[in-house]
C-alpha cells in the first residue's frame, strides 16, 4: 500500500511522540515541539487518529 510523503511524516512524528511520552520525561507540549508539530493541538488531532487515544492517555 502506497502512502503519501506527508502522511509518512505525520505517522513517523506520531510514533516518535508516543515513544517520548512513554518515557514520562516530557510534557505533551514539549513532545509536540520536539517531533515537529506546530503545537500540542496538532499533535493531539493526529495522535488520536493514528493511535486511537489522546497523548494524555499514554503512559498512565
Amino acid at each position: 500500500m502506497k502512502i503519501m510523503p506527508h502522511q509518512y511524516v505525520i505517522k513517523t512524528r506520531v510514533h516518535q511522540a508516543k515513544e517520548l511520552l512513554l518515557t514520562g520525561k516530557f510534557s505533551i507540549a514539549q513532545v509536540a515541539f520536539m517531533v515537529g508539530f506546530a503545537n500540542q493541538s496538532h499533535l493531539n488531532r493526529h495522535f488520536k487518529k493514528l493511535i486511537g487515544v489522546t497523548p494524555g492517555k499514554i503512559g498512565k
